[in-house]
């Protein structure tokens, strides 16, 4: 049992040479329990007790059998399950791949996963907090398929690699505080599984393909890889959206991103509700007519960041955010007792349009010029090179 401690533990510190990203899934679930299975590969299940003592528990896949293992928050720590055997009440359980090539599947509050790499399960307050130690290329795959493997498209899938690699270089240090670099959802980026589903052959492809490149501002200048669904035909610079300027993600013009899916959305608010939010946030009387009518009125030709009052502004965005809107891209049409907004683009709009570097990719633009068309200025790089 100590020689195969030590065997596993020496193939944890070998894996440790190549980068690696420590991933919490799950993240905005707020997971009690999970179930958990092993494929290919054998796994080896590591506990660590109340002493602080790792012990190997069993090994799971052995000569092709596989038990699931159901992992439950206790007050005292984790109860460890393996098919009907109770195996204990542990601090932290480790499950580590012997080798290389295999996955493991884990289910939580309903929703079932498939990831490669390491996994590592502890207790935070109440809650089971699941990480997945993955190697960075694997997990770039898994972050393509999950924000836009719908659509079978190499150079889309190439671009949004380098993107993904890029932000998650950038965002290393995002959660280190909290044991992992960064989180499943997109607070982070989208992280569902590995690649594996329907066009999981071309973004592994368009990955390998891109590997060690990132895109860069200046010398040695991370870029912030912003993306969104569908611009509407117009992207939004850094400033009008988040306040800050980045020389790199200015507004432009993006007629690659109409007549897509995503292009146009219509909603219908009441009224009242609509005109008294403008009214409460500027300052003004939701009876005045003419406020009334300047509300009633907004058009925009063309992206606006703000509406405008007699010298008072107010952020589209907060009215988006309010009214749960796909973008701040609309025009507001007087329905009677409601108003119907008219939208175009889904998301902030910042960065790269998926739909748009999608219909680049399908006139024939490769992922160079897709990333030179929304952030300008920029230009691709190493990861060895920033290193450096």
């Amino acid at each position: 049992m100590k020689y195969l401690l030590f065997l596993i533990l020496s193939i944890c510190i070998k894996a440790t040479t190549a980068q690696v990203v420590d991933v919490r899934l799950f993240s905005n679930y707020g997971l009690t329990q999970a179930w958990i299975s092993v494929h290919t590969n054998p796994y080896t299940l590591l506990a660590v007790g109340a002493k602080g003592v790792t012990d190997t528990l069993l090994i799971l896949n052995q000569n092709g059998s596989s038990k699931m293992l159901h992992i439950q928050t206790h007050p005292s720590g984790l109860i460890v399950k393996a098919g009907d055997k109770n195996l204990g009440t542990f601090g932290q359980i480790d499950i580590i791949e012997q080798g290389a090539g295999g996955h493991f599947i884990i289910k939580g509050k309903g929703r079932e996963r498939m990831y490669s790499g390491n996994i590592t399960l502890k207790k935070r307050g109440t809650d089971l907090l699941v990480i997945n130690r993955v190697l960075l290329e694997e997990y770039v795959a898994g972050v393509v398929e999950s924000e836009g493997g719908h659509v079978n498209s190499y150079a889309y899938f190439c671009a949004q690699a380098v993107l993904a690699r890029t932000w998650v270089l950038r965002n290393w240090k995002k959660h280190l505080d909290e044991g992992y670099n960064v989180k499943d959802d997109q607070t982070s980026q989208a992280y569902y599984s590995k690649a594996y589903l329907q066009n999981s052959a071309e973004i592994l492809r368009a990955t390998r393909a891109t590997a060690d490149t990132v895109l860069l501002y200046g010398d040695k200048e991370l870029v912030f890889g912003a993306f969104h669904a569908n611009s509407g035909g117009q992207t939004v610079s850094s400033e009008d959206y988040w306040s800050e300027p980045i020389p790199y993600l200015k507004g432009v013009q993006d007629t690659f991103s109409l007549k897509m899916e995503k292009t146009h959305w219509q909603k219908e608010i009441d009224k009242e509700k609509f005109i008294g939010f403008f009214a409460q946030q500027m300052g003004f009387s939701a009876s005045d007519t003419n406020f009334r009518k300047a509300v009633l009125g907004f058009k925009q030709p063309t992206r606006k960041a703000w509406f405008t009052y007699q010298g008072k502004t107010l952020k589209v965005r907060a009215v988006r955010e309010k009214f749960q809107l796909r973008s701040t891209f609309f025009n507001v049409t007087d329905a009677g007792t409601n108003v119907v907004l008219n939208g175009r683009g889904f998301g902030h709009g910042i960065g790269l349009s998926q739909e748009g570097a999608m219909r680049m990719a399908e006139l024939g633009y490769g992922y160079k010029a897709i990333l030179k068309h929304y952030f300008a200025g920029t230009h691709l790089g190493s990861i060895s090179e920033i290193k450096k």
